[in-house]
């Protein structure tokens, strides 16, 4: 499976790298559905998304049908930082915000940028 998950602040915060090509929408469910059922993925969670090592994306279709998944699977994070190059990595999440119209997601170029985005407004967690 391309995903590393960090959970050692599970459930407040998870990191995530994926490498490779991008995950199935099956694989991306089963990684979800794991992290929820032990209790490591809540709506409450934060979660920061590498994508900087990816060496294929997603058509257009399939990442329309992988948020339309993730939203009926629910178990999203309440907010995540998608780390990527620039470029086409970050047109891609882009187009993921809009599809998904949703606001509680934010691309970045830096992890510093994107660390302090998540915990911005939690002084329980630590950039």
């Amino acid at each position: 499976m391309p995903f590393r998950v960090d959970s050692n602040e599970a459930p407040a915060f998870l990191r995530f790298t994926i490498s490779g090509a991008w995950p199935s929408i099956e694989d991306q469910q089963a990684l979800r559905q794991g992290l929820i059922d032990r209790g490591l993925l809540t709506s409450e969670s934060r979660a920061l998304i590498d994508i900087r090592d990816i060496t294929a994306l997603p058509s257009a279709a399939d990442l329309r049908s992988g948020v339309e998944a993730a939203r009926l699977q629910g178990g999203a994070p309440s907010r995540r930082a998608y780390l990527v190059l620039r470029g086409v990595q970050f047109g891609l999440i882009r187009m993921m915000q809009v599809i998904a119209e949703d606001p509680a997601a934010e691309v970045f170029t830096t992890e510093e940028e994107a660390l302090r985005w998540l915990h911005s407004d939690d002084p329980k967690l630590s950039p």
